[in-house]
C-alpha cells in the first residue's frame, strides 16, 4: 500500500500551486474593479473583457495541475497513469453561460444594491465580493470536474475530501472524515477550497476513515450546542465554523465566532397570521442557516420544500432575515409564502420553459397571495437573459406586484420595484 505520507506530502504540494492561481486571480480582479472610473454599462463590459479570458486561463491552468497532482497519487497507488488531456470545454464551460456575461453580474449587484439605497461605497464592496465569488466558483469547480474525470480514468473507486485549513466549515471537516465513491465527486459550496485525492485500497474498506476528527468534531458541536448528531444532520453543522490546524499546538477544532452565536438561544418567534395557531405551529423557529448578518426561520412543524429553503438561504446570505408563514386552512384566507425584513413576499421557482406562459404564470398566481415577488430561476429551463427580460416587461406592464426579487441561475440577485 502506498505510504499516506507521500500521498499527503503530493496534496500540499498541489494545493500550494492551485492556490496561488486563484490568489493571484483574486488579487488581479480585486485591483481592476477598485480602479475603474465608474461601474456603469461600458465600465463594466471593458472589465468583464479583460477578466474573462484570464479566468479561462486560470482554469485551464487548475485542470493541469489538478491532472498531474492526480497522476502522481496514481502512481503511488500503482494504478494506471494512462489517462487522456484535460478536455477543454469541461472545465471551462460548466455554467453554459458566455463568460463575458458572467463577468458583468458584479456591476449587476452594485446597481441592486444602489436601487436599496446603499451608499456607492457599499454598493461597489457588494459588486467586488460578487467578483470574488464568481472566480472562485470557476476555478474550484474547474478543479472538481478534472478531479473526477482524471480518477475515474486511472481506474481509482474511492476518495478523501483534503481540507486547506482556509475556508473549512464543519460540514467540510465531517466530510473529511468519510470515504467516498469517485463516481459521487462532492459538489461545491461558496467560499470552498477543499481539495480531493484517492484512497489507498485497505483505507476504502470503512466509510469512516478518521475516527478521531470525527468525534473531535462532534464533541465539539455538543460543547457548544447541548446537542450532537453523528449523522451530521442537527444541530446545523454547515452554521459552526472549524479550524484544523493551530501554528502551535498542531490540530485543534474550535469555533469561530459569529454575530449569530448569541442569537440562536433568543431568536425570535416566527409571526404567523393564523387566528387558532396550536402551540407547536407557532413555537420557536428552527434555524436553518445562517449567511452574512441574515437568517431563516421556519415556524415548528412547518414542511418546506427544498427549493422554498434553498431561496430563503439566497436572500439570508445577502443580509436579509426570512420568517415562513404559518399555513391559515380558512376558506378564502390569503397564505404569502414569507415575510422578508418585516415584508409580506410570494416565492416562486418556476420549472418551465415556455417563452409564452412560465414567467406569466408566476405573476397570475403571486398576485392573489402578496405584492412582492421573489422569483428564484434557478430550476426554471429558460435562459437568464430571456427570463429576466420577460419578468422586467411583466413587471413593467401591470401595478399590483410592486417590488420583485430575481435569483439567476448562478444565484446573482437583482431587484425591480415601481417607483
Amino acid at each position: 500500500m502506498a505510504d499516506l505520507d507521500r500521498l499527503d506530502a503530493l496534496a500540499r504540494a498541489y494545493d500550494t500551486a492551485v492556490h496561488k492561481i486563484r490568489q493571484d486571480l483574486t488579487a488581479f480582479a480585486s485591483q481592476m474593479w477598485a480602479s475603474m472610473p465608474d461601474y456603469r454599462d461600458e465600465a463594466v463590459e471593458t472589465m468583464a473583457r479583460a477578466l474573462a479570458p484570464r479566468v479561462l486561463a486560470g482554469q485551464l491552468q487548475t485542470a493541469e495541475l489538478t491532472r498531474a497532482y492526480l497522476l502522481s497519487c496514481a502512481s503511488e497507488l500503482g494504478l494506471t497513469t494512462s489517462v487522456p488531456a484535460v478536455n477543454r470545454e469541461a472545465v471551462t464551460r460548466m455554467r453554459g453561460v458566455d463568460p463575458l456575461t458572467v463577468y458583468q453580474r458584479p456591476g449587476m449587484t452594485t446597481w441592486t444594491a444602489l436601487s436599496r439605497g446603499k451608499t456607492l461605497d457599499q454598493a461597489v464592496s457588494a459588486g467586488g465580493l460578487r467578483l470574488t465569488q464568481l472566480i472562485g466558483g470557476d476555478l474550484q469547480n474547474a478543479k472538481r470536474v478534472q478531479a473526477r474525470d482524471t480518477m475515474q480514468a486511472t481506474g481509482g473507486r474511492y476518495y478523501r475530501r483534503i481540507l486547506t485549513g482556509r475556508e473549512n466549515c464543519a460540514l467540510c471537516v465531517i466530510a473529511s472524515t468519510q470515504r467516498y465513491h469517485v463516481e459521487n465527486l462532492l459538489p461545491i459550496h461558496p467560499g470552498c477550497d477543499c481539495n480531493v485525492g484517492p484512497l489507498p485500497a485497505g483505507m476504502a474498506v470503512e466509510q469512516v476513515i478518521d475516527e478521531k476528527t470525527l468525534e473531535a468534531a462532534h464533541k465539539a458541536v455538543e460543547a457548544r450546542t447541548g446537542a450532537s448528531d453523528r449523522a451530521g444532520r442537527l444541530p446545523e453543522y454547515k452554521d459552526i465554523i472549524l479550524t484544523t490546524e493551530h501554528g502551535e499546538y498542531g490540530p485543534v477544532i474550535s469555533f469561530k465566532e459569529t454575530r449569530q452565536d448569541h442569537r440562536r438561544a433568543s431568536a425570535p418567534k416566527a409571526s404567523t397570521t393564523v387566528a387558532h395557531a396550536s402551540p407547536r405551529d407557532a413555537g420557536e423557529p428552527r434555524w436553518l442557516r445562517p449567511g452574512g448578518s441574515g437568517k431563516v426561520d421556519v415556524p415548528e412543524g412547518t414542511i418546506l420544500q427544498d427549493h422554498e429553503v434553498r431561496t430563503a438561504q439566497a436572500l439570508a446570505d445577502l443580509g436579509h432575515t426570512v420568517r415562513f408563514r404559518v399555513v391559515d386552512h380558512t376558506p378564502g384566507v390569503k397564505n404569502p409564502d414569507v415575510e422578508i425584513d418585516g415584508e409580506i413576499w410570494e416565492f416562486k421557482a418556476p420549472r418551465g420553459a415556455s417563452e409564452k406562459n412560465t414567467i406569466s404564470d408566476q405573476f397570475k398566481k403571486a398576485r392573489k397571495q402578496a405584492s412582492r415577488l421573489v422569483i428564484d430561476l434557478r430550476r426554471c429551463g429558460l435562459s437568464d437573459e430571456v427570463a429576466i427580460e420577460q419578468i422586467e416587461r411583466r413587471f413593467r406592464g401591470q401595478t399590483r406586484i410592486t417590488r420583485v426579487i430575481v435569483i439567476s441561475h448562478d444565484g446573482t440577485v437583482a431587484a425591480f420595484e415601481h417607483r
